[in-house]
C-alpha cells in the first residue's frame, strides 16, 4: 500500500442511550437532531486508500462542564458559610478532590484526535493525509499532525478570522469582498463546484499561512455562506483538494454501518472497561466483512458489488436464508417430517 495514497480520517460519532449509571455518559447535543441526547462521544480515526478501509482506533471523549462544576462548587462554599457540619465539609472536600482528578484527566476532542494520529504514525499506518471536519480545525491537532510530516485538509468555520488588508476579519465577513468572476468551476465526481481560494494567515492555527477555499456546490449562490476548507498544501489546486477531501465520506457510511447494522450503541454495559470491549468487537466484525478484499468485494464471497458493510451484511442474511430454505427443501425430498427438521434446528 502506498502511504501517498493513504489517508487517516478523524471523525465522532454519538453511541446514543437512556439517563443512566453508565460509566462516561455524558448529555450531549447531537446535531442531526438538533437537540441534548444521554449518548457516549466516540472519537475514531478511518483509513482510506485505493483499494483498502477499515476503522483503525478510537477514543471516548468525557464531558467536562468548566463552568457548571466551578458553580456548583460556589455554591458549597456559600453553604459551608451559614450552616457548616462536618459532613458537609467532607463532601466539599470530596467535591473539590473530583473536581480537580476530572479536570486534569479532561480531554478536548481535537487532543484525543491528535493521540489517535500519534498512534497511526507508531504503528506505522501508510498515510500522507489526515482528513477532519470543521469540529477538529484546532491548533493543537494541526501541530502534531504537521510535526509527524503529514499534510491535512480540514472543514473551516465562517467565523474564523485570517488577515486582510492587515486586518482580522472572519472568513464569512472576508468572502463578501470577492467578486463572482473570481469563482472558478471544477468538475469532482457527479458535483461541479464553484471555488475561490488564496493562501491567507489565520489567527486560530498560530497564524500559520494556509490555503483557504471556499466552494459552492453546483450553483454559484452568491447570497449564501459558502463552505469553508483548510489545507497546509498551499501547492495544491483546489480540484485536488476538493477530490481528495471526498475521500471522509466512507466514514458517514461506517458510523452508519457500524450503529446500524452491527450493534455498536446495542449494549446495556456499566463500565467503561466492558464498554469498551463491546465497541471494539463492532470494529473488529465491520474490518472482517471487508477483510482487504477488493473493492465491493468481502471476504464471504458474498455476490454482486456493494457500496457499504451495511448493504454486505443484508446480502449475508439473504445468502444465509436461501441456504437454508434450500436446506429444508432438500430435508423434505429425502422424507424428513416438518417435526424432524424443526428438532434439528432448534438442537
Amino acid at each position: 500500500m502506498s502511504s501517498e495514497a493513504g489517508r487517516l480520517v478523524l471523525d465522532d460519532t454519538l453511541a446514543h442511550h437512556t439517563a443512566c449509571d453508565m460509566e462516561g455518559l455524558g448529555y450531549l447535543h447531537d446535531h442531526t437532531q438538533g437537540i441534548n441526547v444521554w449518548a457516549h462521544d466516540v472519537v475514531t480515526s478511518y483509513y482510506v486508500n485505493r483499494s483498502d478501509q477499515f476503522p483503525v482506533d478510537l477514543r471516548l471523549y468525557q464531558q467536562f462542564r468548566h463552568k457548571y462544576e466551578k458553580e456548583r462548587l460556589r455554591r458549597s462554599r456559600v453553604a459551608l458559610q451559614t450552616q457548616p457540619t462536618l459532613d458537609d465539609y467532607r463532601q466539599y472536600l470530596v467535591d473539590l478532590l473530583s473536581y480537580h482528578a476530572r479536570l486534569q484527566n479532561f480531554r478536548t476532542k481535537t487532543a484525543l484526535g491528535a493521540a489517535l494520529v500519534q498512534e497511526a504514525v507508531a504503528c506505522q499506518v501508510p498515510f500522507a493525509v489526515v482528513l477532519f471536519d470543521s469540529w477538529f480545525l484546532h491548533w493543537n491537532l494541526v501541530s502534531v499532525i504537521q510535526s509527524a510530516g503529514k499534510d491535512w485538509i480540514g472543514g473551516c468555520p465562517k467565523n474564523r478570522k485570517v488577515l486582510w488588508q492587515n486586518r482580522w476579519v472572519q472568513l464569512q465577513d472576508f468572502i463578501q469582498t470577492i467578486p463572482a468572476q473570481a469563482f472558478q468551476p471544477y468538475q469532482v465526481g457527479d458535483h461541479c463546484y464553484w471555488v475561490f481560494t488564496k493562501v491567507l494567515a489565520m489567527d486560530s492555527l498560530n497564524r500559520q499561512r494556509v490555503r483557504i477555499l471556499a466552494s459552492y456546490q453546483d450553483a454559484l449562490a452568491l447570497h449564501k455562506t459558502p463552505n469553508f476548507y483548510v489545507t497546509n498544501r498551499k501547492d495544491w489546486e483546489p480540484q485536488r483538494i476538493l477530490f481528495t477531501y471526498t475521500d471522509r465520506w466512507p466514514t458517514e457510511t461506517f458510523n452508519e454501518d457500524v450503529k446500524g447494522q452491527l450493534g455498536f450503541e446495542e449494549y446495556q454495559l456499566h463500565q467503561l472497561r466492558s464498554i469498551r470491549r463491546h465497541w471494539y468487537l463492532s470494529l473488529v466484525a465491520y474490518s472482517l466483512l471487508g477483510d482487504q478484499a477488493p473493492p465491493g468485494r468481502s471476504r464471504w464471497q458474498v455476490k454482486g458489488r456493494f457500496q457499504s458493510t451495511g448493504q454486505r451484511c443484508q446480502a449475508v442474511v439473504d445468502e444465509l436464508l436461501a441456504l437454508l430454505v434450500q436446506w429444508i427443501a432438500q430435508q423434505l425430498q429425502k422424507g424428513g417430517s416438518p417435526h424432524s427438521i424443526l428438532a434439528t434446528l432448534l438442537a
